[in-house]
């Protein structure tokens, strides 16, 4: 029973019923002799694997065997909208939520697909790509680094001296290829970032260095020659390279940046999603007495931008469940929960500290071979309840920003979450990504409740409150 908590509901039957466990078991080293029920849920992208081989001629009975297996139980992983990504970036998510939220991913699939030797699951991931995303074969319209993602034609507006930058360092003989389809896109769509002379800074450690590369290898820096020049008293030379800023980076003054040494220049939104217990220690430090002031403005930032660092501990360890809060992955991935807890030995200092946390706060999971599906069912619904209201996107342009952030900011993009989640049926509806989903609708809906509520009351005070009045006036 451990795993049917989360499978699909034709899994849940079979697991329940015994008549289907037995068909279907993996062969190999990967997950040798687990049933296929079970990979179906946790692991889908191997299964899809399998598939791809079993078509080859030189297929061994056992691959054949199993893709039957799959074929008859699982027919929605051969389908072309639901082809999954191997490797060990994106393993098992679908291409095509990887298309909105990293198309440099997937043009790298592309480019990777073109060379004699690629695999393949490479090759069809890229046929899927060419097929449903012709966008993507213009190399160099999406940019990479810290505006990875984004169309090259909105950041050419948005930040021109990062563009520049861009250009400048193509010129080098060892810049990567994508450096390089970005500067070549510029060229063709924006010379005139090709004409302006970048200013240059004069005096001091970065003497001589393009303002555009210091914009984009020392963004704190830039932002502090703007504070200066607003605080006033501050040279000409200062004043001509603040306004340089503010005309050709206007970014800066509204993002953040870390001043501390082991970060110093990375974006605290940055910071936030990959460095969570910097984070949380910078929001201790700034409550010291000795703190700051530039270390109380970042905490603040990160108070604003993350609520939950303060409010409880999140995975601080590599992996799929980084930065989440704890509470959240215990509602949306319990099995992993039950995974740490039966570790005999503990894998590092972080490891250590989750698992103390879940004996802790979550005890029914303790002894995984008794816990039901039921129980887990249980423990998920009673988390999200306590703390819904902390739990994070998980993926796309949103990512780890609040549920509570999202319905206010992005009130469209919840609505097709709610579209999708309504429209999913159970044998599609797996993974973390679909309870991620399926916890933000459900999110949007007890809100849109307790507004309507709020709304009600409100009318009948209101009511109440001008019955009173009149009665007194008679």
């Amino acid at each position: 029973m451990r795993y049917v908590a989360s499978m699909p509901v034709w899994c849940v039957s079979a697991a329940t019923h015994g008549s289907q466990v037995h068909a279907g078991h993996a062969a190999g080293k990967k997950h040798n002799g687990r049933h296929l029920t079970e990979l179906v849920k946790e692991d889908p992208a191997y299964c899809q694997w399998i598939i791809r081989e079993a078509k080859a001629e030189k297929a061994s009975a056992e691959m054949k065997d199993m893709a039957k297996w799959l074929a008859d139980h699982a027919p929605h992983l051969d389908q072309d909208d639901c082809i999954r990504v191997g490797g060990r970036r994106y393993y098992g998510r679908l291409v095509s939520e990887l298309v909105a939220e990293d198309p440099n991913f997937c043009q790298w699939v592309m480019r990777k697909a073109e060379e004699p030797d690629s695999d393949h699951g490479v090759r069809a991931l890229a046929k899927w790509l060419n097929d449903n995303a012709p966008h993507l074969k213009e190399r160099g319209a999406f940019a990479s680094g810290r505006h990875r993602g984004r169309r090259m034609s909105d950041v050419v507006v948005a930040d021109p001296s990062w563009c520049e930058w861009m250009l400048h360092q193509a010129q080098d003989k060892g810049a990567p290829q994508t450096v390089k389809d970005v500067a070549s896109w510029l060229k063709a769509n924006a010379p005139h970032l090709q004409a302006e002379q970048s200013a240059h800074v004069s005096g001091g450690r970065h003497s001589g260095t393009p303002m555009s590369q210091l914009v984009a290898e020392n963004p704190a820096y830039c932002q502090w020659m703007l504070r200066v020049s607003e605080a006033g008293g501050a040279s000409p030379q200062l004043r001509n390279k603040a306004a340089w800023l503010s005309e050709h980076a206007p970014h800066l003054k509204d993002s953040k940046y870390c001043e501390g040494k082991m970060f110093y220049g990375r974006s605290l939104p940055d910071l936030v999603k990959n460095e969570p217990q910097y984070c949380q220690w910078l929001l201790r430090a700034a409550e010291e007495e000795r703190a700051t002031p530039a270390m109380k403005e970042q905490a603040a930032c990160i108070a604003k931008l993350a609520p939950y660092l303060k409010e409880m501990q999140v995975v601080t360890f590599r992996g799929a469940h980084q930065g989440i809060p704890l509470p959240q992955v215990v509602a949306e991935d319990a099995l992993w929960c039950c995974f740490v807890l039966e570790r005999t030995q503990a894998q590092s200092k972080k490891f250590v500290e989750v698992d103390a946390w879940l004996r802790e706060n979550v005890p029914e999971l303790i002894n995984a071979s008794k816990v039901d599906a039921a129980t887990l069912t249980q423990v998920s619904q009673n988390f999200f309840e306590k703390y819904g209201k902390f739990f994070l996107v998980r993926h796309g342009k949103h990512r780890m920003k609040t549920f509570q952030a999202v319905l206010q900011e992005a009130p469209s993009y919840v609505r097709w979450v709610q579209r999708t989640v309504k429209e999913s049926s159970a044998a599609t509806a797996t993974g973390i990504a679909a309870r991620n989903h399926q916890f933000l609708a459900k999110f949007a809906e007890l809100q849109q409740v307790q507004e309507q509520q709020a709304s009600v009351s409100g009318c009948r005070r209101m009511s109440t409150q001008t019955t009173t009045a009149e009665s007194m006036a008679l």
